[in-house]
């Protein structure tokens, strides 16, 4: 179950003799049944996404600034939207551990920094290393 997951890129699938039909788009899979698949977007499910755009934009200035691997960072992260706000408040501790972030500060010091559009919201998102 934990391959297909992954394969699929779904957070979860199951086998059962009844359809849900709130949520869900169904399409015939010829001769071998029914598959139904959830188009729901949940806030939960848009605040991941959020964060994984942030986690992705992060690891592109660790790259630029050619950080190694196991580098601590601070990740300074700003925007006046405040759903993109609650996406990383939500989802800290996986931007942080996809990023070896030791903490996520508003302003700070940079070693690389750039201002993007996450959602089409205006974000400005800069690492710097941590100092040993």
């Amino acid at each position: 179950k934990e391959i297909v997951k992954d394969e699929v890129n779904v957070k979860d699938w199951f086998i059962t003799a009844e359809l849900p039909n709130m949520g869900y788009e169904q399409y015939v899979v010829s001769g071998v049944g029914t598959t139904s698949l959830a188009t729901l977007v949940t806030p939960e499910l848009k605040n991941e996404a959020m964060a994984r755009d942030i986690i992705r934009q992060g690891q592109v200035l660790r790259r630029e600034v050619n950080y190694a691997l196991n580098d601590r960072i601070i990740l300074v992260f700003s925007s006046d939207d405040a759903e993109l706000t609650e996406a990383v408040a939500s989802q800290k501790e996986m931007i942080m551990k996809a990023l070896q972030a030791d903490q996520i500060v508003s302003q700070g010091e940079e070693d690389k920094g750039e201002d993007v559009k996450i959602d089409g919201k205006a974000v400005h998102i800069g690492v710097q290393k941590v100092k040993s």
